[in-house]
């Protein structure tokens, strides 16, 4: 990433928003019941030789920052946690003043 203010602003901004519904996703993922594919688009993901889409080994800061070993990195995403929930906690009191006040 490029330092700079605007690069901070736009990840802050950005990641604020998308927090809880990306978590929440990666939540169901993980959770979710994963059926079995049909035998026909299983015979097709299957291939001969060597895997073409081979990755390479992920590097000792990509592994620590997995494991969440990288402290600035958590305090990062803590931050964002807390300013995301302040977020939509607010817009969530907002939507129900604004009930009780019209509908009551």
């Amino acid at each position: 990433m490029v330092p700079g203010r605007f690069n901070a602003f736009r990840f802050y901004f950005a990641a604020v928003l998308e927090y809880w519904y990306l978590r929440c996703g990666a939540w169901i993922e993980g959770k979710a019941s994963t059926p079995a594919y049909p035998p026909d688009l299983a015979d097709a993901m299957r291939w001969d030789g060597a895997n073409p889409y081979a990755r390479e080994a992920a590097s000792p800061a990509q592994q620590a920052a997995s494991r969440g070993d990288l402290d600035h990195f958590r305090r990062r995403w803590r931050i964002v946690a807390v300013l995301s929930t302040l977020l939509y906690g607010g817009i969530f009191v907002g939507m129900v003043a604004i009930g009780w006040l019209v509908f009551v």
